[in-house]
């Protein structure tokens, strides 16, 4: 493949230490099957930030419905 973040699933596996080192210094990278079936590699700070994010509340409505951080209502 040309673009250098998308890798062949059997390169990835062959070169899995350059891959790993890749989406470290590079970013995320894109493991692709024959069939266009495809996956994306991210670090784990990035991987835990994306789950955060996706737990946060939608409006400020929801905000203010939620419960104390501290788990004690007041």
């Amino acid at each position: 493949m040309s673009d250098p973040k998308v890798w062949h699933l059997h390169e990835a596996k062959a070169r899995f230490s350059e891959l790993f080192r890749r989406v470290r210094s590079d970013g995320p990278q894109r493991v692709v099957k024959q069939r266009g079936e495809a996956v994306v590699i991210v670090t784990a700070e990035e991987y835990d930030r994306s789950g955060e994010l996706a737990r946060q509340p939608e409006s400020l409505l929801e905000f203010s419905n939620l419960p104390p951080a501290d788990g004690h209502s007041t």
